[in-house]
């Protein structure tokens, strides 16, 4: 498959993880199964002001280092860069509109999060893995 026709189809894949997460927030919260969440990751309390100015930098860094990653064609690092903007896309539109995340994935005693959450993970361990797993394969 060339490069065109993969990043088509991950383009695509990433606006149904997006959509999907969208209505997943609706589907359980018209069924009062959301947990609303008002600070970032792992619990820290910030200012709402402080957490779109962190979101907006580290949103524009992802961006502009996925167009980097795009002219150099670099799929991996694609998937990984495009899940986690897509993923906090996701939760900044829930914190604009709501205030606060709307998580609807519950594993008692464990943590509560949503699928952008997964997304943004996911993100992160497609990098992980592409920078210290499959680049020491190279070596």
């Amino acid at each position: 498959m060339k490069f065109g026709s993969k990043i088509l189809s991950l383009n695509f894949l990433m606006l149904a993880l997006f959509f999907f997460d969208r209505y997943l927030k609706k589907f359980f919260d018209v069924r009062d199964k959301i947990f609303t969440n008002p600070y970032i990751a792992f619990g820290i309390q910030l200012d709402i002001i402080v957490i779109y100015i962190l979101v907006g930098i580290i949103l524009s860094l992802l961006i502009v280092w996925l167009v980097k990653l795009y002219i150099k064609r670099q799929l991996l690092e694609i998937v990984g860069v495009s899940l986690m903007i897509f993923g906090a896309i996701n939760n900044l539109i829930d914190r604009i509109l709501y205030g606060h995340v709307i998580d609807y994935i519950n594993f008692p005693y464990f943590s509560i999060f949503n699928l952008a959450d997964v997304m943004i993970v996911g993100g992160a361990l497609v990098l992980i893995y592409k920078f210290l797993i499959k680049d020491d394969d190279a070596s």
